[in-house]
C-alpha cells in the first residue's frame, strides 16, 4: 500500500515594503533619497516563517528605445525583514525595483550557515513597484 505525505510548506510573504519613507505601492514613484547616506528599506511578512530573505536591487532601463532592461545592482542576505543600503549606488532619475525573496528551508541561517537545506522547503518572490532614486 502507497501512502502520501503532505508537507506544510506555508512561508511568510512579504508585504508592505516602504524605502525610507515611501510605500512601494506605486509604479513610478519618487524616492528622495540623501547623499551622501544610507536609505533603510523595510517589509512586514505574514505570520509564517522564514529562515531568511533574499533581497536583489534591479535598474530598469530601456535599449534602443524599444526594449525594457533589467540589471541587477545588488543583493542582500537579511535575517530581519530590514536592511539598509547605500546610496550610492543608486544614480539619480534612474529606476528601480526589489524583488524580495523569502526563504525557509535553511535551519542554520540563524548562525550565518546557509549550506545546510531540510525539508520543508518554500520560497517565494516579490517584486515592488518600481521607483525612481531623487
Amino acid at each position: 500500500s502507497s501512502s502520501t505525505t503532505l508537507i506544510d510548506s506555508a512561508i511568510g510573504f512579504p508585504t508592505n515594503v516602504v524605502l525610507e519613507d515611501t510605500p512601494l505601492v506605486d509604479d513610478g514613484a519618487g524616492v528622495k533619497l540623501v547623499r551622501p547616506g544610507r536609505s533603510r528599506l523595510t517589509w512586514e511578512t505574514t505570520e509564517h516563517p522564514v529562515d531568511y530573505f533574499d533581497v536583489v536591487l534591479s535598474e530598469i532601463g530601456v535599449a534602443n528605445g524599444l526594449t525594457t532592461t533589467i540589471t541587477t545592482v545588488q543583493r542582500y542576505r537579511t535575517r530581519e525583514p530590514t536592511l539598509q543600503l547605500d546610496n550610492s549606488i543608486l544614480e539619480l532619475d534612474h529606476f528601480y525595483v526589489f524583488t524580495i525573496s523569502p526563504v525557509l528551508g535553511v535551519p542554520d541561517a540563524n548562525q550565518g550557515d546557509y549550506t545546510k537545506r531540510v525539508f520543508p522547503r518554500a520560497t517565494a518572490s516579490l517584486p515592488t513597484a518600481m521607483f525612481q532614486a531623487q
